[in-house]
């Protein structure tokens, strides 16, 4: 905390990522109109501070007169929850598959890398597209989707990392007084490349948040009646003439989620990689 609060970095990114939290858990108490409220009197509404705007919708209405602010508040929950739990399942992916990598090495090593290689050739907006239309649309599809497609990094830098760390002296002496390889692994590997680890984890959920954004633009992520800010963006388009708020809050709302993560990834890797330490 005390490094945090000398870095300008660190800083704009815990406050920007805080605020998307926030609004993702207290939706329902910072939502000033329920999200999927319809006004037809109200519809597209410009802002409050437009000559034709009021303050009962700061940001605007929709095409359908609903609240811009609740429904991007509401959103968060949806680009959050995806962010998260997507990394969190291609993180256990490729901790598990990188781990085995690099300490078993030999025949392991060669099949999980093949596999690696195999993976990254096959373009993963096809791969995404492909078991979009396999699974049934939902919260759970995309997270799934996103979590299997997204391993790979995860495995890269964890073998990379375990390939180094097995070489040490102090696991030569574990290894020599026989500890159980998964009690190696998860006690005495694990912890000195867990920094690696989180700054890659960090980093990746603002990749998933556009990804899943990417995919409710086009139309093929979450089903229509799920508020994400991918959908929001995609039905702005539309009224992008006459209504570019509709667009244009939701935008920046996703701009600044993944700016704040990316300035907190990169304090999060200077502060826990020697080389790039002052």
């Amino acid at each position: 905390m005390k490094k945090i609060l000398k870095s300008p970095v660190g800083m704009v990114g815990l406050f920007l990522t805080s605020l998307a939290l926030i609004c993702a858990i207290f939706a329902p108490v910072l939502s000033p109109h329920p999200p999927q409220q319809q006004n037809i009197t109200q519809r597209l509404v410009p802002p409050a501070w437009h000559p034709d705007g009021t303050s009962e919708h700061i940001l605007g209405t929709d095409y359908m007169g609903r609240d811009v602010l609740s429904r991007i508040i509401y959103g968060s929950r949806t680009s959050i929850t995806v962010g998260i739990t997507a990394v969190i399942l291609a993180g256990a992916i490729g901790l598990a598959l990188g781990l085995l990598s690099g300490y078993k090495g030999g025949v392991w090593d060669s099949v999980i890398m093949r596999f690696v290689d195999a993976f990254m050739a096959i373009p993963s907006i096809l791969l995404i597209m492909l078991l979009v239309g396999v699974l049934r649309p939902g919260v759970v599809s995309i997270i799934i989707i996103l979590g299997v497609t997204r391993w790979i990094t995860y495995a890269r830098v964890v073998r990379a990392e375990v390939l180094q760390v097995r070489e040490m002296d102090y696991v030569t002496a574990i290894v020599s007084l026989g500890q159980k390889p998964w009690k190696i692994l998860l006690k005495h590997i694990f912890p000195n490349i867990s920094a690696s680890f989180m700054v890659v984890a960090t980093l990746n959920v603002a990749n998933v948040i556009i990804a899943e954004s990417s995919l409710s633009f086009l139309g093929i992520g979450v089903p229509h009646h799920v508020i994400t800010w991918g959908s929001m963006l995609a039905i702005g388009r539309e009224y992008i003439s006459v209504a570019w708020w509709i667009a244009t809050f939701p935008g920046v709302a996703i701009t600044l989620t993944v700016l704040g993560i990316i300035f907190l990834g990169d304090f999060l890797r200077d502060t826990f990689d020697p080389r790039l330490r002052g």
